[in-house]
């Protein structure tokens, strides 16, 4: 806890804190801030090394001012503290307020500021080894002038009465209040809370806190007079606050009470560009469908860049398939939609309207004379048109020539359409003559090979007379001819020779 403060810029500024508990505490990661009357948050110190303070234990943080004697560590940082108004804060290493006092102008003390009256030291006594803390800045500390350093003075009755203090308000425990959603990869980063009470909120005091990462210190930003209904969202813009969050990199948000106690937190990895660490049916999720203001909404993908579309499987942008288009066909032609190629267009010939006493041939798509158009005359009396012949045939020839019926005894053959005579039981094919055999085929009878024929081994085969036979020799003599042609105009001058010498022989053989 803090039990002194000192505003003497000329001889130096400083901070004590105490120990009250039975049993040393281990400070490493705690936080000494100063906060101005504007609310700007300066880290005056912090102890980034394994420091144990023992119980009941003193340390004084001071500035340069200080001897070593009078100081056991320095400030981080220059900020002078204001004599007019400011407060300091002890943030533990997990963020939550282990003490804070405020004087002045303070914009934030622990119940009503400390009234300085023109004195630049403030101090907490003790009853007893138990040192007074009330939660009220005003009624806890006394002022004057410099004390001793790492003792606390008793408590004592002032020779005047004090002034009346305020009674401290009850500290805000602003109930309801929750982290609802966390962009930090957007063209303006923001962190949404919501009042998931069932009454109204009022945020004064109520605080959010980002983890400082690395070199990175933790910021805070305190509300102030801001009423939130129930179930109503609030956007907190960093750029209008100290908060500070890195684009891509990971992060850590706690939402504090009044008191400086833990009502929510939240942790997520860096974020892509154009999403948000979001409230989703009571689960944290990522989603690229950043919604300050408004309800928050699930979406898994970012939104591809134009000609492209996600692929269902995959997940990924591929290029949206584009039908492609036809290149137009030239004048004159036209698309096949059978095909998809270009054809020329087939004019039809406009025929010429034939001349008077003229007709179009459906036929022929000739001009014909309508005096020679042929029809046919009606066949004269007693004569009827053939639909096959389509000529005039007589009725009564075409009568006459219908089958007359077969007499008793005899039926017409289907084969022939002759009448034949139906055999009867009893008839009895007579035998063949002597020298003759019945044929089982024809049942007529047919003269018996001689046995005088000579029987040979195997049945006698029947001679086929082939087509082809009589064109080979036809070719052969072809051939033959045209070599012997060849023959006779390579040999031309021999054969010549040789003739006139015959000539010349029978010649002399003459004389």
């Amino acid at each position: 806890m803090i039990t002194k403060v000192g505003l003497d810029t000329a001889h130096g500024t400083y901070v004590e804190l105490y120990n009250p508990s039975s049993g040393p505490v281990n400070i490493a990661g705690w936080t000494l801030q100063y906060i101005s009357q504007k609310g700007q948050v300066t880290t005056l110190k912090i102890i980034s090394t394994e420091l144990v303070v023992p119980a009941g234990g003193v340390l004084v943080v001071g500035d340069s001012r200080l001897t070593d004697e009078q100081a056991d560590l320095r400030f981080d940082s220059k900020k002078v503290l204001a004599k007019t108004g400011g407060s300091v804060k002890l943030v533990m290493s997990d963020g939550r307020v282990s003490d804070l006092v405020g004087w002045g102008a303070a914009s934030e003390r622990e119940g009503s500021p400390i009234t300085l009256g023109g004195k630049l030291h403030a101090w907490r006594c003790q009853t007893n080894g138990v040192v007074t803390d009330t939660d009220n800045n005003a009624s806890d500390f006394s002022v004057g002038e410099a004390p001793r350093l790492r003792e606390l003075p008793a408590c004592s009755e002032p020779d005047e009465p004090r002034p009346p203090v305020d009674p401290a308000p009850p500290s805000n425990r602003c109930s309801g209040l929750k982290l609802h959603e966390i962009a930090t990869n957007v063209d303006a980063p923001f962190i949404e809370i919501i009042n998931a009470g069932t009454s109204d909120l009022d945020l004064t005091g109520c605080t959010i806190l980002v983890k400082g990462r690395g070199k990175n210190k933790d910021t805070t930003h305190t509300f102030r007079n801001i009423e939130l209904a129930a179930g109503a969202l609030h956007v907190v813009r960093l750029a209008e606050t100290n908060l500070k969050l890195t684009k891509t990199g990971s992060g850590e948000v706690y939402a504090l009470d009044a008191g400086g106690n833990e009502i929510d937190q939240t942790s997520f990895a860096g974020l892509a560009k154009d999403s948000s660490w979001s409230l989703l049916d009571g689960e944290w999720k990522v989603t690229f469908s950043p919604t300050p203001a408004q309800p928050n909404e699930f979406k898994q993908w970012p939104d591809c860049k134009a000609g492209y579309v996600r692929h269902e499987l995959t997940g990924r942008c591929v290029k949206e398939p584009v039908e492609p288009v036809p290149t137009p066909c030239r004048p004159g032609q036209y698309r096949s939609p059978e095909t998809g190629r270009c054809r020329n267009i087939v004019n039809e010939p406009e025929l010429a309207p034939c001349k008077p006493g003229q007709y179009r041939s459906p036929e022929t798509g000739r001009c014909r004379n309508i005096s020679k158009l042929k029809t046919q005359t009606p066949c004269r009396e007693g004569y009827y048109r053939s639909e096959i012949t389509g000529r005039c045939r007589s009725i009564a020839a075409a009568a006459a020539k219908t089958l007359k019926p077969c007499p008793d005894g005899k039926f017409r053959n289907p084969a022939t359409g002759r009448c034949k005579k139906i055999a009867a039981d009893s008839d009895v094919l007579k035998e063949c003559p002597e020298g003759f055999e019945r044929n089982p085929k024809t049942r007529r009878c047919r003269k018996v090979a001689l046995a005088t024929a000579p029987k040979t081994g195997f049945a006698p085969e029947q001679v086929k007379q082939v087509t082809g036979a009589m064109w080979g020799w036809w070719v052969l003599g072809g051939v033959s001819l045209l070599a012997v042609g060849y023959a006779g105009w390579q040999w031309r001058w021999e054969i010549g020779r040789a003739a006139t010498r015959l000539k010349h022989t029978i010649t002399r053989g003459k004389r």
